[in-house]
């Protein structure tokens, strides 16, 4: 009876301690997989407001030289690698705390760089086409210069 005590005092600790990282998990998953959504689509929308303010600003070059002189490509590779670079940090942490197998890290990140990216594309598409159709007059005054 002493050593059935004792064991099933150690299985009942480990019980609980893997239900508490389990919870710990758990509520990680649901703070990660937001922050990810959020900040591509936060991304997503600034990327189409640099888009229209460097679309503006070709039609002032030649009135004022002080244009941003970061191109549009460059500024979709850094959103890009810095949504990869959050969505990878996030998965990590969720794989830690988690404590399992390599195919969940893999499964966690891969929906986090589906989620990503989907949402970056869709905000940007649709903000640019919602500025673009707010805008519409500045492609008429861009095709009279």
């Amino acid at each position: 009876s002493g050593v059935g005590g004792v064991i099933y005092l150690y299985l009942n600790d480990k019980l609980s301690l893997r239900r508490k990282r389990s919870q710990v998990a758990g509520y990680l998953k649901g703070v990660a997989y937001p922050s990810v959504a959020t900040s591509a689509a936060i991304m997503g929308v600034v990327g189409s407001l640099y888009s229209l303010l460097l679309d503006a600003m070709t039609m002032v070059r030649n009135f004022l030289p002080l244009s941003p002189d970061l191109p549009l490509e460059l500024m979709w590779r850094a959103m890009a690698v810095s949504l990869v670079a959050i969505s990878l940090t996030c998965a990590l942490l969720v794989y830690l705390i988690e404590g399992s197998s390599r195919a969940h890290l893999l499964l966690h990140l891969g929906l986090m760089l589906l989620t990503s990216m989907v949402l970056f594309y869709a905000t940007a598409t649709g903000t640019k086409a919602l500025l673009e159709s707010m805008t519409s007059h500045l492609s008429r005054i861009r095709s009279m210069w």
